[in-house]
């Protein structure tokens, strides 16, 4: 994840609680190093954004002309992004069920298995494309202002850093084996259950890898120990995403309220 500076807010010695808690959190994210802290680090780190766009000092930096159409693109942009990151380990997830579902019904059934496996595999296809397509205007739009400090400046961080997060998570969803970035699958997929290092195989593409083997077998005949090896490979990364896209739906309402009660202050002036 890239490395964010945060700035106090406050010019006093001991800044209001909400403001405490924003700067907290920003930091717990900073250093989180796995995927499960980083979207429960963002899940609480926008609740305690609800908190601080009722201050005063708050509501007094937005109400300069100059920054609300900023701070407002921001908004719409870290819930759009959201939503596409949440719809995209959504549709992984259904896929994958289906394709377990498809591999327990089929086994020796190598016609019908070779049929779930191009299905799974055009599916992963069109997301990938949306995936690069969003990352790719992600680029264009992400222009800010350096010299801005203060409230604003904070509100930028979090835009920064919720961003980053799912920019990670977008790239680990999609990117094919080639390209795949080692350094970031690592940190993205250090968790309490397993990690993944760069003499490892990523366990999706190992899983596509096992797919591919199954589809293309001249033989015409299931390698039922291969289909076996899918099956638990499907298993596991089907219960890591299911937990992502749940935590995903959790930020995703959080950022709805946010930009809700961020439209209510704009709207008073």
């Amino acid at each position: 994840m890239a490395a964010f500076h945060t700035r106090s807010i406050s010019l006093q010695s001991t800044p209001h609680p909400a403001i405490a808690n924003v700067d907290e959190q920003l930091c717990r994210l900073k250093a989180s190093s796995s995927v499960f802290q980083q979207l429960s680090g963002l899940k609480e780190l926008n609740e305690c954004v609800e908190s601080f766009l009722q201050l005063q000092g708050t509501r007094q930096a937005l109400s300069k002309e100059s920054v609300k159409e900023s701070v407002l693109d921001g908004s719409l942009r870290m819930l759009d992004l959201c939503g596409t990151t949440r719809d995209v380990f959504s549709q992984t997830k259904e896929s994958l069920q289906g394709l377990q579902s498809s591999l327990r019904r089929n086994r020796g059934s190598e016609s019908s298995l070779k049929n779930e496996i191009s299905q799974y595999m055009e599916s992963k296809k069109k997301l990938s494309k949306v995936v690069n397509n969003c990352l790719k205007n992600l680029k264009i739009s992400q222009k800010k202002n350096p010299e801005t400090t203060g409230v604003i400046r904070t509100i930028e961080e979090i835009e920064e850093i919720s961003i980053s997060v799912f920019e990670s998570l977008l790239c680990f969803i999609s990117v094919p084996k080639s390209r795949l970035n080692w350094s970031m699958v690592s940190k993205l997929m250090k968790s309490k259950r397993a990690s993944i290092t760069k003499d490892d195989t990523n366990e999706i593409v190992k899983m596509e890898s096992k797919l591919i083997e199954l589809r293309s077998n001249p033989k015409g005949i299931v390698n039922q120990e291969v289909q076996l090896q899918v099956l638990k490979g499907l298993k596991a990364i089907h219960s890591n995403i299911d937990e992502i896209s749940q935590e995903l739906e959790c930020v995703f309402r959080q950022l709805v309220k946010n930009r809700a009660s961020l439209l209510n202050i704009l709207n008073q002036f």
